[in-house]
C-alpha cells in the first residue's frame, strides 16, 4: 500500500510539470489569445459612490471637553478684545484729524495776517531768522537767502548804489517771483523781509568791495567819509566834515581874510570875556553898628 500511494504521488509530480511546460508553449504559441484570457479572469473595478459610509462613531452625540470650553472661552475674549481695539484707534484717528484740520484752520487765518514790521533794521535789532521762524530749518533759510541774492543779479540791480536809489519796477518784480518761490515771504507786509535782505546783501557786497579796493567810495556816506579822510591834511574840520568857508561862516570870519587870518582870529573869537567877581559886603554884628555910627558923627 505504502508503495502504492508513494508511486501515484510520485507519478502526480512528475505529470505537473509536463502540464506546465505545455500551458507555456500554448501561450508561446497565441499570445493574444493569452492576453484575452487573463482579462477576463481579472475582475471588473467597481465605480467611487458618492454615498458618504455610515459609521457608528460618527454618528453618536459627542460632548466637549472642558479644555475645549476654555479654549472657545478665551478665542471670543480675544475677539472682544480686538473690537474694542478697534473702535477705540478709530476714534484715536478721528480726533487727530479733526485736531490736525483745526490747526491747519487755524495757521491758515494766521497766514491772512500781514506780519508788520518791527524798529531797526537786518543786523541792528531785527533778527531775521527770528521773525520768519525758521530757526529750526536753517537749510531753508539760506535757500531764501541765496534765492534772493540770485533774483538781485537777475535783475540787474546795481549793488554799488544804496538801496533807495534802485528803480522801483525792478524791486516790485524782484519781490513777486520772490513770493512765487517761497511762499512764507508773502506773509510779511509791503515785503519788508525780501526788502531788508536784499539791503543786506548790497550793503555786505561794498564793504567787501571797499576792503579789496575794487570800489571807490560813491554813495552819499561815503563821500562823506572820503571827506573826512582828506580833510586832516586840508585843514577842515574832520568831526564835522565842514569847509573853510562853513567855518567862516559859522566863526564871523570876513571871506576876504585868507587862511592865515582864519587861524589867527580863531583863537581869539574863541576867547570869552569873564565879568570881574563882586566884592562880598562884610556883615558886622548888631553891637557894633551904633559904635561906628557915633564914630561918624564926631
Amino acid at each position: 500500500m505504502a508503495n502504492g500511494r508513494r508511486g501515484s504521488h510520485g507519478k502526480a509530480k512528475s505529470s505537473a510539470p509536463a502540464n506546465s511546460t505545455q500551458q507555456d508553449a500554448r501561450e508561446t504559441s497565441n499570445p493574444a489569445e493569452h492576453d484575452e484570457r487573463r482579462e477576463r479572469s481579472v475582475p471588473p473595478l467597481t465605480a467611487p459612490t458618492s454615498q458618504p459610509r455610515h459609521d457608528a462613531n460618527l454618528t453618536a452625540p459627542r460632548y466637549a471637553t472642558l479644555a475645549e470650553t476654555n479654549l472657545l472661552s478665551e478665542i471670543n475674549r480675544l475677539k472682544e478684545q480686538l473690537e474694542a481695539e478697534k473702535r477705540a484707534r478709530e476714534a484715536a484717528e478721528k480726533r487727530a484729524s479733526e485736531t490736525a484740520a483745526a490747526a491747519g484752520r487755524r495757521a491758515s487765518n494766521a497766514s491772512h495776517e500781514p506780519v508788520l514790521k518791527p524798529k531797526g533794521s537786518a543786523g541792528q535789532g531785527i533778527c531775521l531768522i527770528e521773525v520768519m521762524g525758521l530757526q529750526d530749518d536753517v537749510e531753508q533759510y539760506n535757500t531764501i537767502l541765496r534765492d534772493v541774492r540770485d533774483l538781485v543779479h537777475s535783475a540787474q540791480l546795481d549793488w554799488t548804489v544804496d538801496y533807495r536809489e534802485q528803480p522801483m519796477a525792478d524791486l516790485g518784480n524782484l519781490f513777486a517771483v520772490a513770493r512765487q518761490r517761497h511762499p512764507i515771504l508773502a506773509r510779511f507786509k509791503n515785503d519788508w523781509v525780501t526788502s531788508e535782505i536784499v539791503k543786506q546783501f548790497m550793503r555786505n557786497r561794498r564793504k567787501f568791495a571797499y576792503r579789496k579796493g575794487v570800489l571807490h567810495p560813491t554813495t552819499k556816506h561815503n563821500r562823506v567819509r572820503s571827506s573826512r579822510n582828506t580833510g586832516a591834511s586840508s585843514g577842515t574840520d574832520t568831526n564835522s566834515g565842514l569847509s573853510n568857508q562853513n567855518r567862516r561862516v559859522i566863526g564871523h570870519v570876513e571871506p576876504a581874510q585868507d587862511d592865515g587870518d582864519v587861524h589867527a582870529a580863531a583863537p581869539a573869537a574863541a576867547e570869552k570875556t569873564r565879568p570881574r567877581p563882586r566884592k562880598r559886603r562884610r556883615v558886622h554884628d548888631t553891637e557894633e553898628a551904633p559904635e561906628q555910627g557915633r564914630d561918624a558923627e564926631q
